[in-house]
């Protein structure tokens, strides 16, 4: 049952954003990382991770990179994670593609967190936990 509710509430939450299943993710999850960090690839769900423990200037680059070079539609992850990572791309100043998408789950998205990552990382959705609103 709790299968079926997380995939009824991911396609709810997908469809309204713009994005579905077939479209490639990134996701930023509370999975410490061993291996080298290019290599966790989830190829039947079309999904990237990427680890919230190693956010840091050097990952957040390589983050980046895959989201340029994979066709990265949408992120989904930690609301403070997503934040930190917009923040690194504010203070280096670094390029890349726009999302179209960006899904927050656990953890309180302040107004600051929200502007910051509508500025850096979304070109048209921000979804914290549950569904707001469009973003222009």
């Amino acid at each position: 049952m709790h299968q079926t509710w997380n995939a009824l509430y991911e396609a709810r939450v997908r469809k309204w954003a713009g994005v579905n299943r077939n479209f490639s993710k990134a996701i930023i999850g509370g999975q410490a990382i061993t291996t080298k960090l290019s290599n966790i690839i989830n190829i039947f769900e079309n999904q990237y991770y990427f680890s919230a423990y190693h956010i840091n200037k050097k990952n957040a680059i390589h983050y980046l990179e895959v989201i340029n070079n994979k066709s990265i539609y949408y992120l989904v992850g930690y609301a403070m994670s997503i934040y930190f990572l917009a923040l690194f791309i504010e203070e280096n100043k670094l390029e890349f593609k726009r999302l179209i998408a960006v899904l927050t789950g656990s953890g309180k998205l302040t107004n600051e967190m929200r502007e910051t990552i509508q500025r850096f990382l979304v070109v048209k959705f921000l979804i914290p936990g549950v569904l707001l609103k469009l973003v222009a």
